[in-house]
């Protein structure tokens, strides 16, 4: 099976940096459009699957964008994404053909559960598991999270760094949260302060690779459940995580 291409089609950098990552970690090829102009472009030039679009674009709004693809018999199914959906906005969409609309910030998980609905017809099956959040931007690090706790029947939500974190946090409730302190853009405590403002009782474990004394004193002044040095003993922080983490 070839790989399903998706055209992301926003101007702000971060949603389309958080888009990718996410869509090629699942397996499509996230190609991006900063305008209206540029997307028309690759549309004639690359087969599209899908189309990731915004309505504020710097050249053209994105349903007068999606107008004119319809117009021009383009069928390929469009998921709005936006921080004015409008009913206005909604309503002139109506006839568009358009498969979602999500609002911004947008909750990842349902966001790639319905990529996957539309493109390879596997309806998401995780509301009975606990929901585990992982922050870590190192790719070894967040693949066995991911791998050890799927097994352990958790609905796991990897992320690499606190700004997608708090994306997840602003609609999502989780059972616990594992942080590294080392973070690309916000670091481990910052996050963590932040998650205490919305969650003081979620139980959050902290990893790092540099466990100094000054780390822990800060660590349990904010109410972090454990600390654990990288590298990991797995069966211990397993077996640590599955009596705090309840299912």
């Amino acid at each position: 099976m070839s790989m399903k291409k998706i055209l992301i089609v926003d101007d702000f950098a971060y949603i389309q940096l958080l888009f990718k990552r996410s869509l090629d970690k699942e397996g499509f090829k996230a190609i991006q459009a900063k305008t209206a102009a540029e997307a028309t472009s690759l549309i004639g030039q690359e087969e599209i699957d899908l189309i990731i679009l915004d309505i504020n674009l710097p050249d053209m709004n994105g349903v007068d964008l999606l107008k004119e693809l319809r117009d021009r018999n383009i069928t390929i199914p469009v998921i709005i994404v936006s921080a004015f959906a409008s009913p206005e906005v909604l309503n002139s969409i109506a006839s568009l053909d358009v498969s979602a609309v999500f609002p911004k910030p947008v909750v990842l998980t349902d966001f790639i559960g319905r990529v996957k609905e539309i493109l390879l017809g596997i309806k998401p099956d995780t509301a009975s598991a606990a929901r585990m959040l992982v922050v870590d931007d190192q790719e070894q690090v967040g693949m066995l999270m991911e791998r050890t706790f799927t097994k352990d029947g958790y609905h796991v939500i990897w992320v690499h760094d606190g700004y997608e974190a708090l994306s997840h946090l602003a609609h999502e409730k989780f059972c616990g949260i594992v942080v590294d302190l080392s973070l690309p853009g916000m670091d481990g405590f910052s996050l963590i302060q932040k998650i205490r403002e919305k969650e003081p009782e979620v139980p959050v474990v902290v990893i790092t690779a540099y466990p100094s004394r000054e780390a822990i004193i800060k660590c349990k002044a904010m109410n972090v459940n454990d600390i654990f040095a990288k590298p990991l003993k797995l069966s211990e922080f397993r077996a640590r995580i599955r009596n705090m983490f309840k299912q």
